[in-house]
C-alpha cells in the first residue's frame, strides 16, 4: 500500500510543479548567508549536535503554498550547515511552522509572522538510535517575508516527539545570497549524515516529493 501512495504523491507534485513552472512548494522565499554556533553538550550521539563548533550556513525563509500576504501560509525555514560532516558533506534541516505542544507539533500550522513561529521538522530523525524532532525559533523580532531584515537569529532546537524543546545551536544570518544563487539553492531532507537519519515511511514520500517539485531550468 505504501508504494502506490508514494508513486501517486510523486506524480501529483511533479504535475503541480509543471503547471506552476516552478517548484510546487516553497517557491517564494529569500536565501541568506550566515553562521551556526554550536555550544556542545546536547548528548545525542551525533557530533554535529553534541560537539562545540562553528559552521557557515545557508538559510532559506519561504512561504509553502505561495499564498499572497496578508493571508497566512505554512512558513518554511531551511538551514544548510556547510561541511557539517566533513568537506562537501552538508546537513540540511527543513522545518515548517507549527505549534510547540507535543500533540500538534507534528502538524504544519499556517502563520504570517516568520519570526513569531516555532518551526519543526514535523517528521522525526533517528539520531544515534533515538527518535528526535528538530526545530527552530527566532530569538527576537516580528516580520513577514516581505519585510524580513538580512540580519536574523534563530535558536536551533531538538526534542523527543513528546518531550520538551531544548537548544543545541544558534544561527545568525548576515546577508542575502545574490541572484541567481539564492533561487538555485535546493534543500533536501536527505542531505544528511553524521548519525542524523530521516526516520519513518513518510520520509520516503517527502524525499520523492522534493525531487519531483524541482522542474524549473534555473533550479539546479
Amino acid at each position: 500500500m505504501t508504494r502506490p501512495l508514494l508513486t501517486l504523491g510523486t506524480a501529483a507534485f511533479r504535475a503541480a510543479s509543471k503547471v506552476r513552472g516552478e517548484r510546487a512548494v516553497h517557491a517564494r522565499g529569500r536565501t541568506l548567508t550566515g553562521r551556526l554556533t554550536v555550544a556542545g553538550g546536547a548528548g545525542t550521539g551525533a557530533p554535529l549536535l553534541d560537539a562545540p563548533g562553528s559552521y557557515d550556513v545557508l538559510v532559506r525563509v519561504s512561504r509553502s503554498a505561495g499564498l499572497p500576504l496578508p493571508l497566512p501560509d505554512v512558513l518554511g525555514l531551511a538551514v544548510r550547515v556547510l561541511d557539517a560532516h566533513g568537506p562537501g558533506e552538508h546537513q540540511d534541516l527543513l522545518l515548517d511552522s507549527t505549534l510547540p505542544q507535543p500533540v500538534v507539533r507534528r502538524l504544519p500550522f499556517p502563520r504570517r509572522d516568520h519570526l513569531g513561529a516555532l518551526h519543526c521538522s514535523l517528521l522525526p530523525y533517528d539520531v544515534a538510535g533515538t527518535r528526535l524532532l528538530l526545530g527552530a525559533r527566532a530569538l527576537r523580532g516580528s516580520a513577514t517575508l516581505d519585510d524580513l531584515p538580512d540580519e536574523l537569529s534563530w535558536e536551533l532546537l531538538l526534542a523527543t516527539p513528546h518531550g520538551p524543546w531544548r537548544p543545541w545551536g544558534v544561527v545568525r544570518t548576515d546577508a542575502v545570497l545574490p541572484a541567481p544563487l539564492g533561487r538555485q539553492a535546493r534543500f533536501n531532507p536527505w542531505t544528511t549524515g553524521g548519525g542524523i537519519v530521516p526516520a519513518g515511511p513518510w520520509q520516503q514520500w517527502r524525499r520523492r516529493a522534493y525531487d519531483a517539485s524541482h522542474v524549473a531550468p534555473d533550479e539546479v
